[in-house]
């Protein structure tokens, strides 16, 4: 399996001496997925970063970063001209092929899982450990855990579970099944997702299926007064009686400890 020390210069058959691992420097790192963008600077080890993907925007720091595409498609031309010596990989979202194609450039493919709350601060001290950052990393998971502690236990005496629709899209209309981290965040605030039995992360669903699971509150990105006219509107099949509230999306899309301000955000919908 080629290395970072044994890639080769086409058209010259020229090996590459990884002059920063011989000299034990620190490592070059492009991230694949925006939330691992988040997670690398989580543990404080934004120096080591060279590339990420679109959609970076947080911290705004990120934003200025280089480009190596989207969450499906990379330039790897770009990724090796910034000596990349580590890409980080969402396990259930990074492309496998594009692990592969990383891997044969000799550039090592570090697998983050973040499919449930539980995972994100093993994710940050396994992260920390492998970018040497080991006591950032525990710092980050740490000051994670007890946060969401704290949050169950402020919110532990909720009752009357509330059914959630969140709409991640309007058309097509996409939704968050029963393997993303975000029904982890919705069981904090004592409401489940009326999808939850879906086995996907995301998944295109019917209008009618909406109607029959009968949510109490539909979640959305797009304004208020956009999601009731989608759904409150008087007429054949509709929820006119359902509450709709806006969040934003990254909040509790992206698995980064971010997710705790969303988790906020939530149980302050069970506020009376």
């Amino acid at each position: 399996m080629p290395t970072a020390c044994s890639r080769i210069v086409a058209p010259f058959g020229l090996c590459l001496l990884c002059l920063n691992v011989l000299a034990n420097e620190p490592p070059r790192v492009v991230t694949l997925a925006p939330h691992l963008t988040e997670l690398v600077y989580a543990i404080q080890a934004e120096d080591l970063l060279v590339g990420v993907v679109e959609y970076s925007d947080f911290p705004p720091a990120a934003q200025s970063l280089p480009r190596i595409g989207d969450a499906f498609r990379f330039d790897m031309e770009r990724i090796l001209n910034l000596d990349a010596d580590i890409a980080l990989a969402w396990a259930g979202g990074t492309p496998r092929r594009v692990a592969d194609d990383l891997t044969r450039l000799g550039i090592e493919v570090y697998w983050l899982e973040t499919r449930r709350m539980a995972d994100l601060p093993k994710a940050l001290r396994g992260l920390g450990q492998r970018l040497s950052m080991a006591d950032a990393g525990q710092a980050a998971a740490r000051q994670f855990e007890e946060e969401l502690g704290k949050l169950r236990q402020r919110h532990a005496g909720l009752e009357n579970e509330r059914r959630v629709f969140y709409q991640i899209s309007r058309r097509p209309l996409y939704t968050l099944g029963g393997a993303h981290i975000f029904n982890d965040a919705l069981s904090v605030c004592a409401m489940v997702n009326v999808f939850v039995d879906l086995p996907a992360e995301a998944a295109v669903v019917s209008r009618e299926a909406v109607i029959d699971a009968q949510p109490d509150l539909i979640l959305g990105s797009d304004p208020i007064s956009t999601l009731a006219a989608d759904w409150q509107t008087p007429g054949f099949r509709s929820l006119i009686q359902v509450e709709v509230q806006t969040i934003d999306p990254d909040l509790l899309t992206r698995p980064s400890p971010r997710i705790l301000d969303g988790i906020r955000e939530l149980c302050e919908l069970r506020a009376p």
